[in-house]
């Protein structure tokens, strides 16, 4: 690759710096680089761009660090980098930043791709073998909680629980979280695309009995933006609506084109108003709005219930793919089939909803069916 030495543009640096790319290796790129870069930048999801920013910035302070040209390294210092970083990481994770050390190496800068080599993938397979590839699951989050049996009466770590909590509160926050709840359990999407959903996302629609659709105009696997319709149920429109009266009676923007989940400080105050129009939660904020559902409103369930569970364990344990797994989980409960299942969750195959339902697949497989007719289930 040939060596540029121009002082790069504030467009250009603007991209580096987007990309956790240093100028001192900027100035190396020549404009197949760049556009290289542009490309991969206007076309990645948001949290993959976060995702290689973190990932590019601790590889070059490693290549640094030992020495090693970050734009060419050599397939085994590849392999050193994969097992410096491993203690403290799961396989997946360290597969995750030698792949963008191959995206920046490779597909932007034009140089080898050693991250395919033999060293490296032996390393990599080496470490799976050491740990196992299975990720940590997100808390479930259900709506009536973890029941083989749907006619049972819910458990105290459910949707239905904590709205029944929730339900005479009539605050911002309680309104958002209300609504949180619901619709996470009617679609589980991932955390990202209700943080990217806006007022007019989610609309009424005649003849569901005061249901809706909540629009997802694009998601992890539908980077084109296609969108898709999913079920709103009516107890999410009635919350919507008491979101929006609570949300206007404090000030707060309504419009269609803003937030549909706003933050709100810790008065109960909305930060997105007509004066301050735009004001999105981040990855970290939504999943803190989950957490503190539970924090508040899971020990006033526990006190009604003979349950007993560690109320910060759970919390710690929910993230933005918490109904992710939990719809996936009722569904299996309900007796779906997994192509049903895998085309409501929008799963190419059926891979994850098995990760998410193996530990109560087993009470409804075919085996616990043969068992239940013969009379000894």
């Amino acid at each position: 690759m040939l060596m540029k030495t121009p002082t790069p543009t504030s467009h250009q640096l603007a991209m580096g710096l987007q990309a956790g790319i240093s100028p001192e290796l900027l100035i190396r790129l020549d404009d197949n680089g760049f556009d290289n870069l542009e490309a991969y930048l206007s076309n990645s999801a948001d949290s993959t761009i976060a995702s290689f920013r973190f990932d590019t910035i601790r590889w070059i302070a490693w290549a640094e660090t030992n020495d090693v040209d970050a734009l060419a390294p050599h397939a085994r210092n590849v392999r050193d980098y994969a097992k410096e970083v491993e203690p403290n990481l799961k396989p997946a994770s360290v597969k995750r930043m030698v792949s963008n050390v191959g995206v920046l190496t490779s597909k932007i800068a034009g140089n080898a791709n050693h991250t395919r080599s033999m060293l490296v993938t032996s390393e990599m397979k080496r470490q799976r073998r050491k740990k196992g590839s299975a990720h940590k699951q997100a808390a479930p989050i259900r709506q009536k909680g973890e029941l083989i049996d749907l006619d049972a009466p819910a458990t105290a770590f459910s949707i239905e629980r904590m709205l029944l909590v929730l339900e005479p509160d009539k605050s911002l926050w309680a309104a958002r979280a209300k609504l949180l709840l619901s619709i996470g359990g009617d679609t589980g999407r991932r955390g990202g695309e209700y943080r990217a959903s806006k007022m007019s996302d989610l609309r009424p629609m005649d003849n569901t009995g005061g249901g809706g659709v909540f629009f997802v105009p694009q998601s992890k696997t539908d980077q084109s933006g296609t969108g898709m319709m999913k079920f709103a149920s009516a107890r999410t429109m009635r919350y919507f609506d008491e979101y929006r009266a609570a949300l206007k009676a404090g000030g707060g923007d309504i419009r269609p084109n803003a937030p549909l989940f706003a933050p709100v400080d810790r008065w109960g105050v909305s930060r997105c108003s007509r004066a301050k129009p735009g004001s999105t939660l981040t990855t970290k904020g939504l999943i803190e709005i989950l957490r503190n559902i539970v924090r508040r409103v899971l020990p006033i369930v526990l006190r009604h219930s003979n349950e007993t569970m560690d109320v910060e364990e759970t919390a710690r344990g929910v993230s933005g793919h918490s109904f992710r797994v939990g719809m996936a989980q009722d569904l299996v409960t309900s007796g779906e089939s997994m192509v049903a299942i895998c085309t409501e969750g929008g799963w190419e195959t059926p891979a994850m909803p098995v990760l998410y339902t193996r530990n109560i697949a087993a009470h409804l497989g075919a085996a616990a069916r043969l068992a239940k007719r013969l009379g000894y289930g």
